[in-house]
């Protein structure tokens, strides 16, 4: 996963932002699956000690109600 994220903070037009303290990268991917059209955000994270992707997948119909608790979920992380 480190890989990924290295990879991912790197693109010239990534979400850069700061989560909890932590360098963080916003992601979204659109995705076919035999059940339809997939929706997914994720949230990836570097803390000493590791890397951690925190992500929500629905269907597409059903994103806007899933976004109405994504960052609910995404804050309800926390660090000891």
């Amino acid at each position: 996963m480190a890989e990924t994220f290295d990879a991912t903070i790197s693109k010239p037009d990534a979400k850069v932002m700061t989560f909890k303290g932590a360098d963080a990268v916003s992601t979204l991917e659109k995705m076919r699956v035999d059940s339809g059209a997939k929706i997914a955000h994720g949230l990836w994270l570097r803390v000493p000690g590791g890397t951690y992707m925190l992500g929500v997948v629905t269907d597409k119909e059903h994103e806007t109600e899933a976004l109405k608790s994504k960052d609910r979920f995404f804050n309800s992380l926390t660090f000891e």
